[in-house]
């Protein structure tokens, strides 16, 4: 099971969805991304098991996501919604400096996606949005991270100088 999946236009959204790939990975996140983890088989079956699957859904929103291949059934980035929207899943929206806005005539099965909470992504300011994105309340805790191992006391003190350690006891009293 992925922790993320990253649905995507290639024509205008590949490049931003590929530095979320890399950067969630670094951090530990499981993430579905196309070119990198979907084998052979039959692709819209893969597509819905992944999605299924994965925790969370990443949607980057670009000039294209909406054109004219939305209104076919076999349109793999509206099978993609479809499918979050059906199973439930926690949908994230990255908006990017070119997005027109949600058209008036989307499909009723896709509709619902008006409704995600989304970032805007400036491309100057990357590292903000994606600082955002994990460190917020967009995504759920990577699967291989779920608890947070703290040193112990002992192991923080052996780290701080002997002379500052006398020091707080001398404050203390």
């Amino acid at each position: 099971m992925k922790d993320i999946f990253i649905s995507y236009r290639r024509k205008d959204a590949e490049t931003v969805a590929y530095l979320l790939y890399k950067d969630l990975t670094k951090d530990g996140y499981s993430v579905f991304f196309d070119h990198k983890t979907l084998g052979g088989g039959d692709f819209r079956s893969a597509i819905d098991a992944n999605v299924r699957n994965a925790k969370d859904i990443i949607i980057i929103l670009s000039e294209s996501s909406f054109d004219e291949k939305i209104n076919s059934v076999d349109d793999v980035y509206r099978n993609e919604i479809e499918f979050a929207l059906q199973y439930g899943k926690r949908i994230i929206g990255i908006i990017l400096e070119d997005f027109p806005g949600f058209p008036e005539n989307l499909p009723d099965s896709s509709s619902a996606i008006r409704n995600m909470n989304c970032l805007k992504l400036y491309i100057g300011y990357y590292e903000a949005m994606y600082n955002r994105l994990v460190s917020g309340s967009f995504l759920s805790m990577p699967s291989n991270n779920m608890q947070e191992i703290l040193p112990s006391e002992e192991a923080i003190k052996s780290t701080i100088p002997r002379e500052l350690q006398n020091l707080s006891k001398l404050t203390d009293s």
